[in-house]
């Protein structure tokens, strides 16, 4: 064999081994893998008190009652907004209107200031 016919079969080789990886296909996500990340979000929160702020900055705290197609549904909520606070025993709120939500917190400190 000359040079060339073995480079020629290994690179032969090679393709045909990364072919097979090219072919092979990502684990698809099915409705079943889905619907256990929704139930993991539900049940990491589920009747616990979270704060939700919106992106207005309008702020939502409650004990959360379920997540049901991309909304939060909040029981014994409080509304707090620039001016006015207002209480509700159920508030939905929507997934696409949320800048973020975390547990009610278990301790707040204040920051000194600096000069």
């Amino acid at each position: 064999m000359s040079k060339d016919q073995t480079k020629k079969q290994v690179v032969v080789k090679v393709r045909k081994k990364d072919a097979s990886k090219v072919n092979a296909k990502p684990e698809a996500k099915t409705a079943e893998t889905q619907v256990k990340t929704k139930k993991d979000l539900n049940s990491l929160l589920q009747g616990k008190k979270i704060v939700i702020q919106n992106k207005a900055g309008v702020r939502f705290e409650g004990e959360m009652a379920g997540y049901i197609n991309g909304f939060f549904i909040l029981k014994n909520a409080l509304i707090v907004g620039t001016k006015h606070k207002a209480k509700t025993e159920l508030l939905v709120v929507d997934r696409n209107t949320i800048s973020h939500l975390h547990l009610e917190p278990t301790e707040v400190i204040k920051l000194e200031e600096e000069n």
